[in-house]
């Protein structure tokens, strides 16, 4: 597991997307074609081959992903060229080993079972039958089975996604999701950490706190927090305290009791007639069943202060249970136009995104695909969005670049009016 994940001769990661030393031209077609984001057309199967042979780094980072790693020969050499299957190709059967080894390491070190018991020696053979033999003991109750540890419905797996050298020094920006495993929904979980001393954190406080629409989760349910923090402290959180309830039994639906049988009528006599058998009164009607509520509508993103550079937001779809998506719209308030952006966002830990990539030169920060480029001014874009659980993210422009706007054209004389018409002659 070290030597896949940097600790080797040449200090590179064969999985894709960690630390900052990793394949950058992988053998793989999704990876290797224009990004959908720059070009939205279809790239057809045989045109996908143009990108083969091209010497520019994946525009898609295929996060990961294991290539097939170094030459066997004891040299530890790898080629990252795109045509080199044999070095970067990300298979089906590459994945597996560093998969079960992880799998064994996150389950820890089972305990050793019991020595087996020694075989008793063979008895000699009796010279006679004994009268009355006694009885065998019974043998000892088995030991109980170790009982589950606690809490283990619900996990915290946290990964690296970025690292970067600032004036504080080396920093890494870790992502962590909490997920019930369970059958049952949880509520108030309580987490418990260490190596944790984050410079800015998100949907999480320092105390280890979350908030409410992470702390209670339904079964399959989860949420996600984020911190940055040196890059030598590696955190470890483990879940200390939840309540867990089972979902509520369906009501039953009592039946109506079946009507009274009417009692037998007399034998008639000759001059009076029979009785009239008592009335059955139907049974009452059934309540209707009333139609679940509706969920709640997610509170709408706060209105936007307007600033030279200034972000709308608005909520284009809910899925269930509390994911939304937002579409955010740019507007340009300047006289001027916009070449370059360079863009922080608080509070943002999506699941997905779109238009918006991490900026080349501010780690930490991010801007726009570069098909969004110029903004004119008075301009409003929209080629930002993401899926995110719970309330939005809050952008602001940290910096941007602008270029004077283009001239008007001149405008045209307006053209001179038509000579009129001299009165017709009189009638004589």
């Amino acid at each position: 597991v070290d030597y896949i994940l940097g600790k080797n001769p040449l200090n590179m990661s064969y999985v894709v997307g960690f630390t900052a030393n990793y394949p950058r031209r992988i053998h793989h077609r999704g990876a290797s074609v224009v990004s959908f984001n720059v070009d939205p057309r279809p790239i057809a199967c045989g045109a996908s081959f143009t990108y083969l042979y091209v010497d520019a780094p994946n525009p898609n980072v295929h996060i990961g992903a294991v290539v097939g790693g170094p030459k066997g020969d004891g040299t530890d050499s790898y080629s990252d060229v795109r045509n080199s299957y044999e070095y970067g190709e990300p298979t089906t059967y590459n994945n597996p080993g560093l998969v079960g080894a992880l799998a064994r390491l996150l389950v820890g070190a089972l305990p050793p079972g019991p020595p087996p018991p020694p075989s008793p020696p063979s008895p000699p053979p009796p010279p006679s039958p004994p009268p009355s033999p006694p009885s065998p003991p019974s043998p000892p109750p088995a030991p109980p089975s170790p009982p589950p540890p606690p809490f283990s419905d619900v996990t915290v797996l946290c990964s690296i996604v970025s690292s970067w050298t600032d004036s504080n020094g080396p920093q890494k920006q870790w992502n962590c999701e909490v997920r019930n495993e369970g059958i049952y929904a949880v509520r108030g979980i309580t987490l418990s950490g260490s190596s944790f001393s984050p410079n800015s954190l998100w949907n999480i406080d320092r105390s280890l706190v979350l908030p409410d629409w992470a702390a209670n989760l339904n079964p399959g349910g989860s949420a996600g927090f984020g911190f940055i923090q040196d890059a030598a402290l590696t955190p470890v959180f483990r879940v200390v305290a939840y309540t867990s309830s089972a979902p509520p039994s369906p009501p039953v639906t009592a039946q109506p009791p079946p009507p009274p049988s009417p009692p037998p009528a007399p034998a008639p006599t000759p001059t009076q007639p029979p009785p009239s058998p008592p009335a059955v009164k139907p049974p009452p009607p059934s309540p209707p069943i009333q139609p679940p509520s509706p969920p709640p509508k997610p509170p709408s993103p706060p209105p936007p202060v307007k600033t030279p550079i200034t972000f709308v937001q608005t909520i284009d779809a809910t899925v269930p249970p509390s994911f939304n998506v937002f579409n955010v719209t740019i507007i340009n308030y300047t006289n001027k136009t916009v070449t370059s952006l360079k863009i922080q966002a608080k509070g943002l830990a999506p699941l997905a995104r779109w238009g918006l990539i991490d900026h080349p030169t501010a780690p930490g920060y991010f801007t726009l695909v570069p098909k969004t480029f110029p903004i004119r001014p008075n301009e409003a874009v929209t080629q930002l969005g993401y899926l995110q659980y719970g309330a939005g993210a809050t952008f602001t422009a940290a910096a941007f670049t602008t270029a004077p706007a283009p001239p008007s054209p001149p405008r045209r004389p307006p053209p001179p009016p038509p000579p009129k018409r001299p009165p017709p002659p009189p009638v004589v």
